[in-house]
């Protein structure tokens, strides 16, 4: 008599393929949003850092501080460019300046608009954009910063009527 083979319940080696291709594609999936997530985050990091820069440049503008303990600040500048933003304090004698802060952006991010720089006048805290002289005669700054991918975008308007800063996230 013949011996009864047991047929034995196991995966073929097209089921173990298909398997393997869908656990790749899932891990893909997974790791392209563990990068959008970390990349948020820094975006969220760097709209909170360049908002507070405009709340310290206008604290400062209502306040009387000294640039070196001697100078009187004549006025302070927010510069914003496509790399950094820098807070500065110029004496009456604009020659007399000192930075008081630079946050230098990541690399995957940029001011999608035009550089521009916001002055603001103590001790009460008149703001003009684009030139100290407030020759511009602009009331309003629209700065719009984002990610170099295009994902996040983050548009920060200013006006001249009190200096507070709106921020909006722009949908992409």
């Amino acid at each position: 008599m013949h011996a009864a083979f047991k047929k034995h319940a196991a995966f073929t080696f097209i089921e173990l393929i298909i398997v393997v291709i869908i656990m790749a594609i899932l891990s893909i999936s997974l790791a392209v949003a563990y990068q959008n997530v970390q990349l948020k985050v820094r975006f969220d990091a760097h709209v909170s850092t360049i908002t507070e820069l405009f709340q310290q440049a206008r604290t400062l503008s209502l306040s009387t501080l000294m640039i070196n303990g001697t100078d009187p600040t004549y006025y302070y500048a927010l510069s914003l460019g496509t790399t950094s933003v820098t807070l500065k304090a110029y004496a009456t004698d604009t020659s007399v300046t000192q930075t008081l802060e630079t946050f230098t952006y990541d690399s995957d991010m940029r001011l999608t608009s035009s550089a521009i720089a916001i002055y603001y006048f103590p001790p009460s805290g008149e703001i003009c954009i684009g030139s100290a002289s407030c020759s511009s005669g602009a009331t309003e700054a629209n700065i719009t910063f984002g990610s170099r991918s295009g994902t996040y975008s983050t548009e920060f308007t200013i006006t001249t009527a009190g200096g507070y800063v709106d921020v909006e996230q722009l949908l992409p």
